[in-house]
């Protein structure tokens, strides 16, 4: 109930440049700031030391590793018949569609 409460009211007054929407902005703004950062043990402080520290460590975590991988040879796999096939590239139907689309949740988009 509260949660469409305050979707209401964000729809009310949200977009108007109005006090409620500057607040709205400046408490994200102040959730998502990092003004400072333990690290080793240390603290960092100043914006760009935490920018690039940030930036070093998603590299180090995101970069390729080589790793051996894993051998298929010998794995038997089933196969899907051309009956199988044409069943599975057929054209959804209007019903098929409209089905999905009223099992949906109430607040979710198609």
């Amino acid at each position: 109930m509260m949660f469409q409460r305050s979707r209401s009211r964000w729809l009310k007054e949200g977009d108007s440049n109005s006090h409620f929407f500057h607040a709205c902005m400046k408490g994200r703004r102040s959730r998502n700031l990092i003004s400072v950062l333990q690290v080793d043990g240390g603290w960092i402080e100043k914006p760009e030391e935490i920018r690039n520290w940030n930036v070093e460590f998603f590299k180090s975590h995101f970069k390729a590793m080589e790793w051996p991988r894993p051998n298929l040879d010998g794995l038997m796999f089933s196969v899907v018949s051309e009956e199988q096939n044409t069943g599975l590239v057929v054209p959804f139907t209007m019903e098929e569609i409209q089905s999905v689309i009223m099992e949906c949740d109430g607040n979710k988009s198609p």
